[in-house]
């Protein structure tokens, strides 16, 4: 499935329900209008059988479209839902690696600053210090990520897309 063609599978859906929305009421007039029809006709009418008919198609074909699309709108919803579920493990993803990367944004923003009066600056293996700081602020982060088994979607992910990128060479 090319992601064009996934593209098209959205548009097609709503102008089938638009479609069959407007089948369903053109549909529901008919029924109304064949059933008002055999009120007026009496029992020893000789084509009341053929006017039964109709109505009985009529019935059978809003039953029909009304299924079809309860059908179409059942699958929108599971393409939304589909579609959302993607967006939220990108988001997850995105926010991992701003949790492991801001923090040492800040720090290293705020240690590059030229100023003079920093006393952190003159601290004899300052250097060191910041940067084992930073260090085990990272490790405490990967530790509670972890806890929150929120890496294993990272993982998860970036396997389905090396498998993804993968068998498209195949191809």
């Amino acid at each position: 499935m090319d992601k064009d063609e996934k593209d098209t599978y959205l548009p097609e859906l709503v102008s089938f329900n638009t479609l069959l929305r407007k089948i369903t009421r053109n549909l529901g007039y008919m029924e109304q209008v064949s059933k008002k029809s055999l009120n007026y006709l009496t029992t020893d009418h000789n084509h009341k059988h053929e006017f039964v008919d109709v109505y009985e198609q009529v019935e059978r074909g809003l039953s029909l479209a009304k299924m079809y699309q309860k059908l179409c709108t059942d699958l929108i919803s599971a393409y939304n839902s589909v579609t959302s579920h993607r967006v939220n493990k990108v988001v997850k993803i995105l926010t991992i690696v701003t949790v492991l990367f801001v923090p040492l944004g800040f720090i290293t923003g705020l240690f590059g600053m030229n100023f003079e009066n920093m006393p952190e600056l003159k601290v004899h293996n300052g250097y060191y210090y910041v940067f084992g700081f930073m260090i085990s602020m990272e490790i405490i982060l990967i530790v509670v990520l972890k806890k929150l088994k929120w890496f294993q979607y990272v993982f998860i992910t970036l396997l389905s897309i090396k498998f993804k990128l993968f068998r498209e060479n195949l191809c």
